[in-house]
């Protein structure tokens, strides 16, 4: 990536973050599709460890409004939402389209040809984007090590778009 594209990134993602806003709990062709989908979703599943790693699920949907469910080592555990600007969901969508997320393979954990050397006890992630076009989701395996670095990008950007931090027990992340 272009240092000028990963400042676009990251100029995009901090403009996100501080426009979200906390809201009390609520109840609890290319597979990416287009900006205009009311169907849009794109999520991020992070799986534990054996430290404190936290553990949750965040979802994003075409209108902004992002849904947390907390498992382990957050606050709360359940489910909480909030708000960001539906442009900041639209701007990740193109992120995940540009970085082709749709061609990576399904799933890269220990012994699939995707993973290459391993390293135990780290977590596996799950990203998901579903649109009026279909849906992809990618399983895997932090200790994957040849798993594609994109990958991990695409996950802080999810992380950093919906604010996912405010429910972190501790910034690990």
């Amino acid at each position: 990536m272009r240092s000028h594209e990963l400042c676009g990134s990251l100029a995009l993602v901090l403009v996100a973050v501080s426009c979200a806003s906390p809201r009390a709990h609520s109840p609890s062709a290319d597979a990416v599709g287009s900006a205009t989908d009311s169907v849009l979703r794109i999520s991020l599943e992070r799986g534990s460890c054996r430290g404190s790693c936290p553990s949750y699920t965040v979802s994003l949907g075409h209108d902004g409004l992002v849904r947390f469910t907390g498992i382990r080592s957050v606050r709360p555990i359940g489910a909480d939402s909030s708000r960001v600007p539906a442009a900041s969901v639209t701007a990740l969508q193109t992120a995940f389209a540009s970085r082709q997320f749709a061609r990576v393979p399904s799933t890269i954990e220990y012994g699939t040809p995707s993973c290459g050397a391993y390293i135990a006890d780290l977590p596996t992630h799950v990203l998901t984007v579903r649109s009026e076009s279909g849906e992809h989701r990618v399983r895997y395996d932090e200790g994957c090590r040849d798993h594609p670095m994109m990958l991990d990008t695409l996950a802080r950007m999810v992380d950093s778009v919906s604010g996912a931090a405010r429910w972190f027990l501790s910034p690990t992340r």
